[in-house]
């Protein structure tokens, strides 16, 4: 795994200097569909995640009901769903188990999901055979991370494919490391069934034990936990 983040590194460098980069591009405005996400860390924990995603960028909506399933010490499976209306500013974490809900006032202004402006485009390659063949562009971008007392010269290596076409996503991939070379941890998530250019507006219609205004901070220890278990993600961790 070290030699591959050198490699995406590399990569960077040699794309920025002699590929012709064509224009970021944006998932479609509306979408629903499924997501598998896997996480692998250097302590030796890993975790699961599965997600069902519903993006309307014309109404600024997003829901996600994840099951998350965490291995090693503490190893448990929670079911969760997060609704972020950012024209009422507001984001939900509801847990549906326990009839539990908890409201934030959402100030961020929204951010469609898509290519980001500062990512490299690396190559287009093509999966599939014959007539079922796809058409892919990859992307790739580095963020140095701030030093703190858990990461020193951190830099998160990302990237993300999408379909050459409809700039559908297809995977995306986060790998945290250190002096480029020693990797703490690699995510990947797969955007891999039920994709649909039609979204079902009731799913971002939170249920009716939640409270109707904001009752607790985006910075309390809940909605912390919340972006924690939601993983590493341009897109599933989005408020």
């Amino acid at each position: 795994m070290q030699g591959s983040v050198f490699l995406i590194a590399v990569s960077l460098v040699a794309a920025t200097c002699v590929a012709a980069q064509p224009e970021a591009c944006d998932f479609p405005s509306q979408w629903t569909g499924g997501a598998e996400s896997e996480e692998y860390h250097v302590n030796g924990s890993s975790r699961y995640n599965f997600y069902n995603i519903s993006y309307d960028a014309e109404e600024e909506h997003v829901a996600i009901r994840a099951v998350i399933d965490r291995y090693g010490k503490n190893a448990n499976r929670r079911n969760l769903t997060t609704i972020a209306l950012y024209k009422e500013k507001l984001v939900y974490s509801i847990n549906s188990e326990t009839r539990s809900c908890d409201v934030a006032n959402l100030n961020d202004a929204f951010s469609k999901w898509g290519v980001p402006k500062e990512a490299v485009y690396i190559d287009k390659y093509t999966t599939g055979v014959a007539n079922e063949a796809m058409q892919h562009e990859e992307w790739v971008a580095m963020y140095k991370q701030q030093d703190s007392s858990e990461c020193k010269n951190c830099s998160l290596v990302w990237g993300l494919d999408v379909t050459s076409t409809l700039c559908v996503p297809v995977i995306e991939s986060s790998s945290m490391t250190v002096n480029n070379s020693i990797v703490l941890y690699h995510i990947s998530n797969i955007f891999y069934y039920n994709f649909n250019t039609q979204v079902d507006r009731a799913a971002f219609t939170p249920p009716s034990y939640c409270p109707h205004e904001a009752n607790i901070d985006l910075d309390h220890p809940k909605m912390i936990q919340l972006k924690k278990d939601l993983g590493v993600s341009r897109f599933f961790n989005f408020f």
